[in-house]
């Protein structure tokens, strides 16, 4: 089904996804999405993070441990926690410039 809504794009770029798509789509604060730019139009598409269980029997000849997995894991949300935490410092300096113009 075909949905259609028009925002305004803010002063810093962004734009507010409808919550009624958010919750629908399973979008929440900080979760991922790829944007792709093609012939004039964007698209968002949500990344959905997989579980390790999702890769059972995929890769047949490759040995891998849970402490691996669970090691990858924790690196991975670390990496996202940093990530996001240099996102919030970056655009508290970006208010605070703005707000002291």
């Amino acid at each position: 089904m075909l949905e259609t809504v028009r925002k305004e794009v803010d002063d810093q770029g962004r734009i507010i996804i409808p919550k009624e798509w958010r919750e629908e789509l399973k979008i929440k604060e900080h979760s991922t999405v790829e944007m792709t730019k093609k012939d004039g139009e964007i698209s968002l598409v949500p990344i959905k993070k997989k579980s390790p269980m999702d890769f059972k029997g995929i890769f047949k000849d490759v040995k891998i441990t849970m402490e691996e997995i669970e090691s990858a894991e924790a690196d991975a949300a670390v990496k996202d926690f940093e990530d996001s935490r240099k996102r919030s410092i970056e655009n508290m300096k970006k208010r605070h410039k703005n707000e002291s113009r």
